[in-house]
């Protein structure tokens, strides 16, 4: 499986109304097991590509804070929302004004999707021949709130007003 077909999966999932992980499942259940392992590793590999701090700073704002945990359910998110929004946030982040406007930007039972097919596929547990190797956190460092303001005026003018008090 390529990134093409990984992201075609990706925007079939997405349907109005639906819950996209269980669709998600579902797609991935319908193809061969080594299939599916590969959609995992494209998803790990997008995962640690989104593991930047322009990125963390988004979340933080859109979210009013954010944890390591709470990062990944927002990369999660992210990833589920398609390629066009994936590439523009990684980008600039942001362009993540809109998408995280029309839907709330964390959802951690997306990134159990291919785990979950594959167990119904094999009947096994998906495991990968090598522990994980997590990237350096790269991206623009920030500190403060200001450096939030500065860094993401968009998403600072939508989402800050609604946590954030200058009292």
């Amino acid at each position: 499986m390529n990134r093409s077909d990984f992201w075609k999966i990706i925007a079939q999932s997405d349907v109005n109304g639906a819950d996209q992980a269980e669709v998600l499942e579902k797609l991935l259940a319908q193809r061969p097991a080594d299939a599916v392992r590969a959609f995992a590793v494209h998803w790990g590999e997008l995962m640690n590509e989104a593991y930047r701090r322009d990125l963390w700073a988004a979340a933080y704002v859109i979210l009013g804070g954010c944890s390591d945990d709470g990062f990944t359910d927002f990369r999660y998110w992210l990833i589920g929302r398609g390629e066009a929004v994936y590439r523009a946030a990684r980008s600039n982040p942001d362009t993540l004004v809109g998408a995280a406007s029309e839907s709330f930007p964390s959802y951690e039972e997306l990134g159990y999707a291919a785990h979950r097919a594959y167990e119904s596929v094999t009947g096994e547990e998906l495991h990968f021949e090598r522990d994980p190797v997590y990237p350096e956190l790269t991206g623009p460092t920030w500190e403060t709130e200001d450096d939030l303001a500065r860094l993401l005026p968009e998403l600072w003018h939508r989402f800050a007003p609604e946590w954030h008090s200058d009292e």
